[in-house]
C-alpha cells in the first residue's frame, strides 16, 4: 500500500487528497514522521523519497503491507502521527 503524505494534511480538504478525519489530520506531516509512525504502529516501511504525488510538489511517499483495509492502516498511522504532535 502506499502512502502519501497529503493523507494526513488538515490543511487539505478529502476533495484535495486528505483520507484521515480532520480530528486526526495534522498541519504540513513530514514524511520522515509519518514513517516513524507507520513503523510505530506495527508496519514494516520502506521510505521512498524521491516519489512526488501527481497533485503534489512535495516529494516522498512510504510503502507499507497490510492485511486489513487501507481505511484502517491509515487511522492507525494517523492516530500514532497525532500523538506525537500533542
Amino acid at each position: 500500500m502506499v502512502i502519501w503524505p497529503i493523507y494526513f494534511d488538515s490543511r487539505k480538504s478529502r476533495k484535495e487528497g486528505r483520507r484521515v478525519p480532520k480530528k486526526l489530520a495534522v498541519p504540513s506531516p513530514k514524511i520522515d514522521l509519518i514513517a516513524k509512525a507507520a513503523a510505530d504502529a506495527g508496519y514494516d516501511v520502506v521510505l521512498e523519497e524521491g516519489s512526488t504525488h501527481p497533485t503534489q510538489d512535495r516529494k516522498g511517499r512510504i510503502l507499507i503491507p497490510i492485511g486489513e483495509s487501507k481505511t484502517q492502516a491509515l487511522r492507525k498511522v494517523a492516530e500514532k502521527l497525532k500523538s506525537y504532535l500533542s
